[in-house]
Parts: structure tokens; sequence; C-alpha cells
């Protein structure tokens, strides 16, 4: 399927409204998005371009064309003008992550290339780049920075215990904004519904027979029946020092945001 260039894809109409409460909020403290990419997002940057380079693979147009051309062309898909570098970790599971402060680097789990289609890495692409298009960067690094041991003190309850609960709160959450995005570089609600179903332990000897319908009905599940007073406290105690979704709720949000008609309105506006 050939996919269409997003000329007028504006991230603020894609953000999460609870993503975009939280941005707004902090993009209006002065100077404090730009304090961040100076210092705590240049030192994840500096800290992952020694890390993958001295114990990763980078992926580069002369390394491997293929992937680093999907990277390249779903940032023509998405609007960003500057391609992250792009790097390879090994673990055989299916991940991804993006760092950095004024340059942003994405790094993909070696698992993400060999399990993945094209296009379902095309969705997984699409999510990191657009919590960078998005503005998530320097709140990330801030909040991977709080949960670092330098901020962690079992012995008693801190302001930055306090901070740090919210923020990862909302960390969750901007995962919702980047799922919509990586839905816009794929164009295919079941590509990146199939993406979710192997990142959620699909065995890959099942990949030939995906039962998109099953997935989406665990979900309906999930809500309805595992609502019970208990349940609802062990969803939270659960969940609560995650730093994504469970991905049967993010699979939910992202199918009630296709079905909305929004995700059409902006593909066919272009």
């Amino acid at each position: 399927m050939s996919r269409v260039i997003l000329s007028k894809l504006n991230p603020d109409e894609i953000i999460h409204p609870d993503d975009s409460a939280v941005i707004k909020k902090m993009n209006r403290i002065p100077g404090f998005k730009s304090f961040l990419k100076k210092t705590i997002g240049n030192l994840h940057q500096a800290w992952a371009n020694v890390t993958y380079t001295g114990n990763g693979y980078d992926i580069t147009p002369e390394s491997n064309p293929q992937v680093y051309g999907q990277l390249s062309e779903d940032c023509r898909i998405l609007g960003l003008k500057e391609i992250p570098f792009l790097s390879v970790a090994w673990g055989y599971f299916i991940s991804s992550r993006s760092v950095g402060g004024d340059k942003q680097r994405v790094i993909l789990s070696s698992g993400a290339i060999d399990l993945l289609q094209p296009e379902e890495l095309d969705f997984l692409l699409g999510h990191e780049i657009g919590h960078i298009l998005c503005g998530h960067m320097p709140y990330h690094m801030l909040v991977e920075t709080l949960y670092t041991p330098l901020f962690t003190d079992n012995s008693s309850v801190s302001l930055i215990d306090l901070i740090k609960l919210p923020m990862l709160e909302w960390y969750r959450i901007s995962h919702y904004s980047a799922d919509r995005m990586g839905l816009l570089a794929c164009q295919d609600i079941n590509v990146a519904l199939r993406t979710m179903i192997k990142m959620s332990g699909l065995p890959k000897d099942c990949y030939d027979k995906i039962d998109i319908d099953a997935f989406v009905s665990q979900g309906d599940d999930f809500d309805f029946n595992h609502n019970n007073a208990m349940d609802k406290i062990v969803k939270v105690f659960s969940i609560i020092s995650a730093n994504s979704p469970w991905l049967v709720v993010r699979s939910k949000k992202l199918l009630e945001w296709y079905k909305s008609g929004e995700y059409q309105k902006i593909v066919q506006r272009r």
C-alpha cells in the first residue's frame, strides 16, 4: 500500500488530551523546556552516544540501508526534518526508545528488526518519531533521571517522590499520543494492532495466524470482567511503576481514536 505524506500534520491535534494538558503546563514554565534540553537531555544524549556506539550497532545508510531508509521515509511522512541517529541494542524481544536533547537517538532491540515485518517496524519507528514531534523528549529525560539511583531514597518520602509518581503517570499516557503517530506512519490499523500483539508476547510460531479480533476482545474483557473493587486495586498497584500502559489498553485506546474518524480526517487532508 502506498502511504501518503502528511504535509499538513499538526502534532497538537494528534496528542492525547491528558498528555496535552501536562505538556502545556510544563511548557508554560519560563525557560524550563530549554533548560532540560541543554542539561538533562544533552547528558542523556552524550551517554547514549558513548553507550550505543561502544556497545551497540549504528544503523546508517551504509551499514543497513533498508532499515535506515525506513526511518528516513517515516520521518518524511510525519514531517520530522532532522533524522535521528538510529542504533540497535541486543535483546531478542520487541522494544524501542528514544533519548536526546539537541539531537535525538532512537534505539531498537535486535528482536524488533528480526521479529517485525517492515510495515510493523514503521509503526514502531513512527511511535518514537511521535515522541519527538509531540515535544515529549525533554520531559521524558526528566522522568528517567528522577528514577535513577541518585534520586531514589527508600528511607523517607521526599518532595521528589511527590513529583515522580505524577510524572510517571504522564510518561505512560504519552505513549497513547506516540501510538497515534505510529499509526499515521504505517497507515494501517491492522498493522499497528498486529505489532502490539507481537509485543505482548505472541510466540513466533503463531505469527502466521494472528487473530486481531481476539486481542481486541481481550481488551474489552479486561475492562468489563476485571472491574470490581479488588481488581481495581490490583490494577493500580500493578501499573504504578510501569513505564508504559499495558498493551491491551494501548491497543484499545488506539482503536478508539481510529474509529473516532480523526485518523481518516488527517490522512485524507494530507
